[in-house]
């Protein structure tokens, strides 16, 4: 089995309210400042998507999420893991070259 290559690599630390819903619909929010950390592979030859992971935790380490996202090409069209993607996630990716447009529920 080949070892998955490394596309693209991001941490960023945020000092803002990070507030979060989980499955059941229970919202919460915790303490100022989170950080997201995200990766995204490289595809095989004959691949037609790439994958790629996110987590997001607060400071204080009382919330945690993370989940997976795919891409055709640099354009994101799923995601798994949450209902509605970080929108400091998808300014993240957007900063640096992938197009969000498809999951950024600020754009619905």
């Amino acid at each position: 089995m080949s070892k998955r290559k490394v596309k693209f690599e991001a941490t960023k630390h945020i000092n803002e309210v990070i507030r979060m819903t989980t499955s059941s619909g229970f919202d919460t929010e915790k303490s100022r400042g989170f950080t997201i950390n995200v990766t995204i592979f490289d595809g095989e030859e004959n691949d037609k998507y790439i994958s790629g992971g996110w987590e997001i935790y607060s400071d204080d380490m009382s919330c945690y999420g993370e989940g997976s996202l795919s891409f055709e090409g640099n354009k994101c069209f799923d995601y798994d893991g949450c209902f509605d993607l970080s929108h400091q996630l998808c300014d993240l990716l957007t900063q640096n070259g992938y197009d969000m447009s498809e999951v950024d529920s600020r754009l619905f």
